[in-house]
């Protein structure tokens, strides 16, 4: 696996971040926010796709069009009905899972528990 990932390899930024320092991406059309566990966020150019693809799928799950969440970083799950799931990251960051990703957010789930 790898540690470290390249935010702008095109503008050639000289410094890698870890992967460990990543608790969620949000993705915005072309652009994406990417929020560390200490609270820092950086604004890239990458979309949330490329990041899908370069980050660990053991670690990272992509649980709606806007969101990938390292797994670890979720607090709590609730489902309101049989048709909604949200999730709650460790910063109090609520998410709701696409009713696509639901089945594959709760197999990740029930494997970190």
């Amino acid at each position: 696996m790898k540690d470290t990932i390249e935010l702008c390899p095109k503008l050639q930024l000289k410094q890698p971040f870890y992967i460990e320092e990543i608790a969620w991406l949000e993705g915005m059309g072309n652009y994406t926010t990417i929020y560390f566990r200490n609270g820092k966020s950086i604004l890239t150019s990458k979309t949330l796709a490329l990041f899908a693809r370069e980050l660990p799928k053991e670690v990272f799950v992509r649980v709606n069009r806007s969101f990938l969440i390292r797994i670890s970083e979720v607090s709590v799950h609730k489902s309101d009905t049989r048709k909604y799931l949200s999730l709650v990251l460790h910063n109090g960051q609520q998410v709701e899972v696409s009713r696509r990703k639901k089945t594959l957010v709760k197999k990740y789930l029930r494997q970190t528990t």
